[in-house]
């Protein structure tokens, strides 16, 4: 009967699952006190059609199985049939993503041809050789320096070929680009939606979709892995290159704990090998300071080379190289522009800090986005007292040692703060300070939308450095309980 088939079928299969799929032991649906989200409904609404999909067609191989006395032939096309539906159904409500690809075809779509070896900078480092199971790699270098060339070309030659036997050592990856369409959507979720070509629906879970999909292609180093191989016969890990992470992290600040997510995937899962691509100190002290004091990182930097470095039969000219600051990628606009006559060799001295400038003010974090740990190990009473000091001390230098107009933000700023948790102050981002410390939409005094925005800016500049970078200028009482409210000028 239907009743018996479906509950043999449960028991045949073993699992969750299989015992969902068969209509007479409905599975029972969790509670929640909270409304489920718009993603998720859509991802269960998927799910219920593709198990009825699935289900059916168990159901119908089952029966023409018996049907035919479970012939060899029968049963075979009848579940290589349901297999095949099953699939069809699985691409048409599953869309794939951006797929893992082969890490150096992805990067040499990114990089575009390589220039001649006689005008090469090369660098005496490699980033995937600091790579370990339990710890990812931070690769710091200046705007225009070759930092994707150079995971290009660090790539060894036979980790790099697609055909067969070479594609069974193939390093594959996926490459996200900070600087791509950041600023330009509303929420970070929607900016990895769109870098791996997904759907708003699936909630920004495309990374971890690709890394276990990756994963359980991988049938017969699993297979390997458990009979306990040796490590070049279990599961290849997946790359993921997040380049230009410091213009992702101003446009998105929540982009800090994503990345510590992300480095969980490398470090305790094991299914990823992961590498951040920045620019300055800055970008390589927020990672730090965000995750375990830095112990899951190592720190790579691309040290600029001189003139006396080049290789001997390099074509670079030394003395333009040395004129642009021994930036290969300010050198070729800089020879480029000469040779067109955009420029002219007076031109250069002036040319030179100016880009070098601009890029400095567009590609790099002015601070630390993230808390130092060294505010973390005070006592939370004496940590929000450095942070008045620190604070006073920036405010003043910032408004020019007005004491009226820091007084006036100091008396509404740390009444607010004093009564934050350890988690509310240290982990608030600046959009969430700026929102607690506005007046707008508050029947109170309070800081206007400008004053929070640069009060939050300066908080988090303050508790992104040490303890005590930031002095306090002259004699100055702080808002502290119990003393005076007051400020004397310095």
């Amino acid at each position: 009967s239907h009743v018996g088939l479906s509950h043999f079928g449960a028991s045949l299969f073993g699992s969750k699952r299989a015992q969902c799929l068969f209509p007479s032991q409905p599975a029972p649906m969790a509670t929640s006190d909270d409304p489920p989200s718009e993603a998720t409904l859509a991802i269960a609404q998927r799910d219920k059609v593709l198990d009825m999909v699935f289900g059916y067609g168990v159901q119908t191989a089952w029966q023409y199985g018996l049907d035919t006395s479970f012939g060899f032939i029968q049963t075979a096309c009848a579940i290589a049939g349901v297999v095949g539906v099953s699939t069809a159904a699985k691409r048409v409500m599953y869309p794939n993503s951006r797929p893992v690809e082969p890490l150096y075809n992805r990067l040499r779509m990114e990089t575009g041809p390589l220039a001649w070896p006689h005008l090469r900078v090369r660098f005496a480092v490699d980033p995937y050789s600091q790579l370990t199971p339990r710890r990812a790699v931070i690769l710091q270098g200046r705007t225009q320096e070759g930092k994707t060339t150079l995971l290009r070309t660090s790539i060894p030659w036979y980790r790099r070929w697609t055909v067969w036997p070479l594609s069974l050592i193939c390093w594959r990856g996926i490459y996200l680009n900070g600087g791509e369409h950041a600023g330009t959507h509303l929420t970070f979720n929607q900016w990895l939606t769109t870098q791996m070509f997904g759907k708003v629906n699936n909630a920004g879970s495309e990374i971890r979709q690709c890394l276990w999909d990756y994963r359980r292609s991988q049938w017969f180093r699993l297979l390997m892995e458990k009979l306990q191989m040796p490590n070049c016969l279990l599961p290849m890990p997946c790359f993921v290159i997040v380049d230009q992470f410091e213009l992702l992290v101003r446009n998105y600040p929540e982009a800090l704990q994503w990345a510590d997510q992300l480095v969980f995937q490398h470090t305790r899962n094991k299914v990823a090998r992961v590498i951040f691509v920045v620019q300055y100190e800055n970008g390589a002290a927020s990672l730090i300071n965000q995750s375990w004091f830095g112990l899951r990182f190592n720190l790579v930097s691309m040290k600029p080379q001189a003139s006396e470095d080049l290789w001997k039969l390099s074509a670079i000219q030394r003395d333009l190289f040395d004129k642009c600051d021994h930036n290969i990628g300010l050198y070729m606009l800089v020879r480029d522009a000469l040779q067109t006559g955009r420029l002219t060799e007076r031109d250069v001295s002036e040319f030179v800090p100016r880009a070098l400038a601009r890029w400095k003010r567009d590609f790099e974090m002015p601070f630390p986005f993230s808390t130092h740990p060294s505010w973390i190990e005070l006592d939370l009473k004496r940590a929000k007292a450095e942070l008045a000091r620190g604070l006073q001390s920036v405010l003043l230098s910032f408004y020019q040692a007005d004491t009226e107009k820091v007084r006036a933000i100091m008396g509404a700023t740390m009444p607010e703060l004093y009564g934050l948790d350890t988690v509310q102050l240290f982990d608030a981002s600046m959009y969430d300070l700026s929102k607690m410390l506005s007046n707008e939409k508050v029947h109170k005094a309070g800081l206007s939308m400008t004053e929070a925005k640069v009060v939050s800016k300066n908080i988090r500049k303050v508790m992104g450095h040490p303890v005590g970078t930031f002095k306090v200028q002259g004699d100055a009482l702080l808002h502290e309980p119990g003393h005076d409210k007051s400020i004397r000028k310095p």
